[in-house]
């Protein structure tokens, strides 16, 4: 079979506090011009996941009930052959949402290469300015984290090729350690000069990066990471 080139982009759409639903529908159409499969932040408002559902029919979405991080990807090009979201913590009030870890594997439809796409935002304010609530946000991050690094490991046990992305609320800090490679540059930030958002990829020899970029430009107070792969 001959390799597939694609892009896939991860973008944190603020709701907190919610923007204006012109500034969601922005946000949304931009990113779907700029990859075949997107990963998501904060779309938990109902208005905002109706942006996503009102992209072209071409596109298709796993947005699981209680998880704010869906994925989007061009059904004209790709086909959902399984997906999940997994629940990492509990959340508390006034300090943090429940958080989730979602994924879906994905079969490139004409030349039958398969991908899983990973797509999470983990808890604030673990690693920033000391605060009474800082330590079980650690733990919580923590807990967040392994969940993830033992999912990554499950995929790549399958001999699954995995591109992980998201918000990790962690400045400039290779999060699953050297078990990735990471495609966007550590010191370029994506949340004012915080590198926040991350697209990585499992070291397989079938999956190579051929760049990723830090895209501005949006209403929301991150900017979107869009990287290019081959699948071979």
């Amino acid at each position: 079979m001959s390799a597939v080139t694609f892009r896939t982009a991860t973008i944190n759409v603020k709701s907190n506090p919610e923007m204006r639903q012109r500034s969601v529908v922005h946000d949304v159409r931009k990113a779907s011009h700029q990859a075949s499969v997107i990963g998501w932040q904060e779309i938990e408002p109902e208005r905002y996941r109706q942006a996503i559902r009102d992209l072209p029919a071409n596109w298709s979405h796993f947005m699981p009930k209680g998880s704010a991080n869906p994925i989007s990807w061009r059904n004209d090009l790709w086909k959902k052959t399984g997906g999940d979201s997994i629940t990492t913590h509990k959340g508390l009030a006034g300090v943090t949402p429940h958080r989730n870890i979602t994924w879906v594997k994905l079969k490139h439809r004409e030349t039958g290469k398969e991908l899983v796409r990973i797509n999470t935002h983990l808890i604030s304010g673990a690693w920033s300015e000391h605060k009474p609530t800082t330590e079980w946000r650690r733990k919580r991050w923590n807990e967040h984290m392994s969940q993830l690094n033992d999912l990554v490991r499950h995929f790549e046990k399958q001999g699954a090729e995995v591109v992980i992305g998201g918000d990790f609320n962690r400045d400039s800090f290779k999060v699953l350690g050297d078990r990735v490679r990471y495609d966007n540059k550590l010191n370029v930030g994506t949340h004012g000069h915080s590198t926040l958002d991350y697209l990585m990829h499992t070291r397989g020899p079938e999956l190579v990066n051929l760049g990723a970029r830090v895209q501005g430009g949006y209403a929301t107070d991150h900017d979107a990471v869009v990287g290019r792969y081959r699948l071979r």
